[in-house]
């Protein structure tokens, strides 16, 4: 199902778009339509009322498992809309730190496009 959110104000991160559309298809964002542009087919439409969206924004902190199950993890992310994320990492040993920072490069290249991006560790 097509559903295209119609008159919203976008944000995200260098983008501040009022007016603006927004298709999702199956939980996924699709598109962002500037107002000059034209509008796709949908299924439904949800007026926003120029209230504020922002989509494939980042998820500053997530708390993800360590190993194997972190490419799942990073695919499920991304069904759930999260496009780009940061690592969080709590660990006060460089080495520990340095693993896990190996963990989630194999994780990424694992997973491929079908997962959220992660940009970095924090």
């Amino acid at each position: 199902m097509k559903t295209l959110y119609t008159n919203a104000r976008i944000l995200s991160p260098g983008v501040d778009l009022p007016n603006a559309s927004v298709l999702v298809e199956e939980g996924v964002v699709v598109q962002v339509y500037p107002p000059s542009m034209a509008l796709p087919p949908f299924d439904e439409a949800i007026d926003c009322d120029g209230h504020c969206l922002a989509p494939g924004f980042f998820d500053v902190h997530a708390c993800l498992p360590k190993g194997k199950d972190l490419p799942k993890s990073l695919i499920q992310m991304k069904k759930a809309g999260v496009m780009n994320c940061l690592v969080a990492i709590e660990e006060p040993d460089y080495d520990a730190v340095a693993q896990l920072c190996k963990e989630t490069a194999a994780a990424m290249e694992k997973a491929k496009c079908y997962a959220t991006h992660v940009f970095g560790v924090h």
